[in-house]
């Protein structure tokens, strides 16, 4: 089993309090989600309730848990039977032994709990007294739509912990930002990230160098918004940021994916020539289009030579600052113009184009396309061209 998918923490609990049979522990958790209300008593679901009843809290599994403390058994213990979701939270995490992945969503509730797992695990490791089974596979961790403004706080204890080299944040809303000092605590606790993720989160160049600064071993980084912008404010730079991560990461970064909700205005990506070992690019053809000249960049002309796989998503339409469209095909034609006759030249690695046609079949007939396929039929025949989403193959 890759993800937590079946019944409630409480249930898995009790699956492993009798010792059930799970195929094998889940590698990736999702905590939190759905969860409104400031106490995990969901009205709609007697079972939880019952299980407490019948397991007495969990007391066994709470003697067993080696980071509870004997003299804290009881506090635990009370706050369960209370239906309070950090400690029950707590508890599974620290019986998992294969988890890989932790996503936290949605939360609004006291984090002393939760947070006592990695900051044990942490202290542990200082002492020289880490146990072996503990979180010692986990490698990533993710706070996904927060709307606590020191939430990023929470974050920093387990991007610490020895093994993860991997951590995300995706803010509820665009206009909150957690502090620099919020991200400078998450950056330091960890100089072995590799991998961040960011949606919703707007920075500066100067407000991102620091983090990136002491960030050295990342390798790949995804950048999104899923929210418009606020009335009134200015277009987010796409170049600032491109240009800050070839600033730290011109030698190192492999994985660039930008993406992101084309309500959002953005002022357009010009260059990535300066991430010279980029291997993996991830973005939406709009984001070559600048509203205020109605010019399209060509994607074969911003790429560095090491550039191996694009994938990119066509939306199928664009919108102009002047709120007109520009036609689907006209767009994907412009953005991919000179394709064909430079790549050889500019993209000499380049083995894989995968286009996401996904916006096509929300926004057009599939005979939209067929302009681009013919396009790529001569690129089709010495590297991998794919199609997702329907449409049908593109033919050689």
């Amino acid at each position: 089993m890759d993800k937590l998918e079946f019944g409630t923490p409480i249930a898995l609990l009790q699956t492993i309090l009798n010792n059930e049979d799970l195929g094998c522990y889940p590698t990736v958790l999702e905590l939190g989600q759905q969860i409104e209300d400031d106490t995990w008593s969901d009205k709609n679901n007697k079972s939880d309730a019952d299980i407490l009843d019948q397991t007495d809290g969990f007391y066994s599994l709470l003697t067993k848990s080696p980071f509870i403390k004997k003299e804290d058994i009881s506090r635990w213990h009370s706050a369960i039977h209370a239906h309070e979701p950090s400690p029950v939270y707590a508890l599974l995490l620290s019986l998992l032994p294969n988890l890989r992945e932790i996503i936290l969503v949605g939360y609004k509730h006291d984090f002393s709990f939760l947070n006592a797992v990695p900051l044990w695990v942490n202290t542990q490791k200082e002492a020289g007294e880490l146990p072996t089974t503990m979180l010692q596979n986990l490698t990533c961790a993710i706070i996904e739509f927060t709307r606590d403004e020191d939430s990023l706080d929470l974050l920093a204890p387990w991007a610490a912990l020895p093994s993860v080299r991997g951590f995300g944040f995706e803010s509820t809303y665009s206009q909150h930002n957690p502090s620099f000092s919020q991200w400078q605590n998450v950056a330091i606790s960890n100089p072995n990230i590799s991998w961040m993720f960011l949606v919703n989160c707007e920075y500066s160049k100067y407000q991102l160098s620091p983090v990136f600064r002491n960030l050295p071993a990342l390798t790949s980084f995804d950048y999104g918004w899923s929210e418009p912008s606020e009335p009134g404010n200015d277009p987010f730079n796409l170049q600032s940021l491109a240009d800050t991560l070839m600033e730290f990461y011109g030698d190192t970064l492999l994985k660039l994916r930008l993406w992101g909700r084309y309500e959002r205005p953005t002022k357009p990506l010009r260059c990535l020539h300066g991430l010279r070992k980029l291997r993996d690019l991830d973005i939406q053809p709009e984001m070559l289009h600048d509203p205020e000249t109605g010019e399209v960049g060509k994607l074969v002309e911003i790429l560095p030579p090491s550039t191996e796989t694009i994938w990119a998503f066509l939306q199928g339409y664009h919108r102009t600052s002047r709120g007109s469209n520009i036609g689907k095909q006209e767009f994907d034609l412009a953005v991919f113009a000179d394709f064909e006759q430079k790549r050889r030249s500019l993209l000499p690695m380049l083995h894989h184009l995968v286009l996401e046609t996904l916006g096509y079949r929300y926004n057009g007939d599939w005979k939209d396309l067929d302009p681009l396929k013919e396009l790529m039929k001569e690129t089709a025949k010495d590297i991998k061209v794919i199609a997702l989403g329907g449409g049908g193959p593109f033919e050689c």
